[in-house]
């Protein structure tokens, strides 16, 4: 999400928040006024329904920086609902919410929102709530690392609005279910603003409707495919649009979308041009591009660092990473697409997984166009950043705080290790094939990606991953040796609280690698070496650390 050598990353703003409080009510029932909201555990007035599809139609008012809409919410109850629980931020007033033509009382809890039906809806019914709502948005001093909206004006004197909404949620501009484990299964997006401007969303756009009383101009936006609340998007300005098409061997057409400033369009209509480029890599990696039916846009925004379904917000410059031929955010927000925007985490302690993917998926690329050997030294720029002071996931699935980007860095390294773990390139590239279209639109947790590998592989990762997700720092190797001119005794074994913990690990005497097998037990073997050479740990295909220890008295 954007680049993330120096912009925050999706799981880093997803998961650096502040702290978390709960505050409670009457009837059993909690909520937190923090952003954990997105990620902590639901309530039970949360967790009663599923929202399937959304009807967002909202007009923005530049001169007075204000929204005003409504919202129509379907869901599936889960069990007889009596009261649930929608999101929006406090400052926004909800004017009404009707079900069946008929008003709902509703109370206020911060930035939570409980609504009581007159009688219970029975459980497995469908059924839609309707919500209006007006204000000024929270407005962003630092955008992606703090949400809401950026009002500005562009070099050409015209507004320039964006919204950033994962550090605090679609609920920062409009009434959602906004928690990361639900996704409506499609979305209708309607935007008004002065007809001089462009509206921009996910999906496709469906039409403009210039005939409004009001003199604006509506732009509807249709997403197709399974959607994340903090994946909707919008950016207005008096964008040009580039329309291209890429064309799949295998898929067909794809449409292409770029909206761009008018000052950007004459080197957009060239830098653009490696899209289907990356497009037809990735294609040929990961297979089927994941949203066909919702497109592929690209939109300039004044900052980038944000993830949205099937559309990139762009701020990098028309630049290229050097050595490399390509433009970082293309690559890594198409990767995102893939994992993060389609295969996607269901709860907080599986949000390191996306990242992760997307992150280690630059190096597929590299690989694919260059080398391995470029592939491995872009993936090791990202190692001297990694802090290891907390673990990538939390057993309890409790909110972590996190201000690191070890969920990108780490996890990148741990899906490298894995692969020479694996050690069977044949079974890994046909591994990264399958993995994103067998969970293509869907919500998955470590468990299930575990269970999937272990299958997939024909390796157990079950011990791996309980030391690596679970573990503040790698396993640690710890070895002795006796270092004679031709021979080198060496006893060694891993260190880890996981039970059962193994896991192979090659060692160099700089002209040739020997693999062993060590697990938590101390081993001896003897190698073989030359005179003078010293015995290192392979750690470009290892994330481990290693703890060379005396021998004993």
């Amino acid at each position: 999400m954007g680049d993330s050598r120096n912009l925050p990353l999706c799981m880093k703003k997803l998961l650096a928040i502040l702290g978390w409080m709960l505050v409670f009510v009457p009837d059993g029932w909690s909520q937190t006024t923090s952003p954990d909201h997105l990620l902590e555990k639901p309530n039970r007035f949360r967790s009663n329904y599923d929202v399937t599809f959304y009807e967002l139609d909202v007009k923005v008012m530049p001169q007075l920086q204000s929204l005003e809409g409504e919202v129509t919410m379907h869901f599936r109850t889960l069990e007889n609902v009596f009261r649930l629980q929608v999101d929006l931020y406090r400052n926004l007033e909800i004017s009404s919410i009707t079900y069946q033509q008929q008003k709902l009382k509703f109370n206020r809890q911060g930035n939570a929102v409980l609504v009581d039906f007159l009688e219970p809806i029975p459980a497995r019914q469908q059924a839609s709530i309707r919500i209006t709502y007006k204000g000024k948005p929270q407005i962003t001093q630092n955008a992606p690392q703090q949400g809401g909206f950026d009002w500005r004006q562009n070099l050409s004197g015209k507004d320039w609005i964006c919204v950033s909404p994962q550090q605090t949620g679609a609920s920062v501009w409009w009434p959602c279910k906004d928690h990361i484990s639900d996704q409506a299964d499609s979305m209708k997006i309607s935007i008004a603003v002065p007809k001089d401007l462009t509206a921009v969303s996910n999906g496709q756009l469906r039409r403009i409707n210039k005939n409004r009383s009001d003199g604006f101009w509506a732009y509807e936006w249709k997403v197709s495919d399974p959607i994340q609340t903090t994946n909707v998007m919008l950016s207005i300005s008096n964008y040009v649009l580039i329309k291209e098409v890429y064309q799949s061997e295998v898929y067909g057409s794809l449409p292409l979308s770029y909206y761009v400033l008018p000052n950007n369009e004459a080197k957009a209509r060239t830098h653009f041009r490696q899209v289907k480029t990356i497009l037809n890599v990735d294609e040929r990696i990961f297979g089927r591009y994941p949203f066909w039916q919702d497109g592929y846009t690209i939109v300039d925004t004044p900052f980038q660092g944000v993830s949205s379904h099937g559309l990139i917000p762009y701020a990098n410059f028309y630049r290229n990473m050097p050595g490399y031929g390509v433009d970082y955010t293309l690559l890594h927000e198409t990767a995102h697409q893939y994992f993060g925007n389609s295969l996607s985490p269901a709860d907080a302690s599986s949000s390191w997984i996306t990242e992760a993917l997307a992150t280690y998926a630059e190096g597929q690329y590299i690989e694919r166009k260059k080398s391995y050997v470029d592939a491995l030294e872009h993936l090791k720029k990202y190692r001297n950043s990694i802090r290891n002071e907390i673990p990538l996931a939390n057993p309890s699935d409790e909110v972590i705080y996190r201000t690191d980007q070890d969920p990108a860095y780490k996890g990148a390294w741990i899906i490298h290790t894995l692969r020479k773990v694996v050690n069977s390139d044949s079974t890994w590239y046909g591994l990264w094939r399958d993995l994103p279209q067998h969970f293509a639109h869907q919500q998955i947790t470590n468990e299930e990606l575990v269970r999937y590998l272990n299958q997939r592989t024909g390796v157990d990762c079950t011990t791996f991953f309980n030391h690596y997700l679970f573990e503040s720092d790698p396993p640690i190797f710890e070895f002795t040796a006796v270092d004679n001119p031709k021979r080198y005794k060496i006893t060694f074994r891993w260190r880890s609280r996981v039970p059962g913990f193994r896991m192979p690990m090659r060692v160099t005497f700089g002209d040739r690698y020997e693999t062993l097998y060590p697990t938590q037990e101390w081993q001896t073997l003897t190698l073989t070496k030359r005179d003078g050479q010293e015995l290192l740990l392979d750690t470009d295909r290892f994330y481990v650390f290693g703890n060379h220890l005396p021998l004993p008295e």
